[in-house]
């Protein structure tokens, strides 16, 4: 973590779970770039049920998922039948 991830981190002063799927966190003052720093790979919120796996099978919304990791060759994709957007 670098020193302006930890200031944007230090930022939050209220974390709480509003459902299974929504969190609530509240911030010390406005700060424009929050919604920016959250996208940094190491400050994502995953559920705990899947975060020990994240780093080799990972969990996403997305229209893909992993369909087979070759590390150091390849990464291939498959289409993701339970993705909610267009397809």
């Amino acid at each position: 973590m670098n020193i302006q991830q930890l200031r944007m981190l230090l930022e939050i002063c209220e974390d709480r779970t509003l459902l299974e799927t929504a969190d609530k966190l509240g911030l010390k003052q406005p700060t424009a770039s929050f919604l920016y720093g959250l996208t940094w790979g190491d400050a994502v919120i995953v559920a705990p049920a899947s975060a020990a796996n994240n780093k080799t099978n990972p969990v996403g919304t997305g229209p893909f998922k992993f369909a087979r990791w070759n590390r150091g060759d390849r990464l291939e994709l498959a289409r993701f039948d339970g993705y909610w957007g267009q397809k």
